[in-house]
């Protein structure tokens, strides 16, 4: 009797995992939408430009964390223009401009950094 006892007991947590319900938000309102972990793709842009440099005689643009000037290829895509906060690419599906965020910090690259 005693082991009879001792397996129900054993087995009780597992049992309860098994027919465990998922644990529900009580402050959440009852018509949102769930959406779990898996379903939501952490999605990489193709480009993103970090940093433009301008001083009198070059300009260079940052993407994908790589150097480029006008004219070289990114990704096997031409780099047409290079602004202060912006660059345009000549790509298969026409032109890209990519931006950089609004926090942007202006310094002189003539005076170092």
């Amino acid at each position: 009797m005693k082991k009879i006892a001792c397996l129900m007991l054993a087995f009780t947590p597992i049992i309860s995992v098994v027919n465990a319900k998922p644990l529900v938000d009580p402050t959440r309102p009852k018509h949102t939408r769930v959406y779990q972990q898996e379903n939501i793709q952490n999605t990489k842009p193709e480009f993103e430009l970090s940093a433009v440099f301008i001083n009198n005689k070059n300009k260079y643009a940052v993407i994908n964390g790589k150097n480029y000037q006008k004219g070289q290829e990114v990704n096997g895509n031409k780099l047409i223009f290079i602004g202060q906060n912006q660059v345009v690419l000549d790509t298969t599906d026409g032109k890209k401009t990519l931006v950089l965020n609004s926090h942007s910090i202006k310094k002189d690259v003539n005076n170092g950094f």
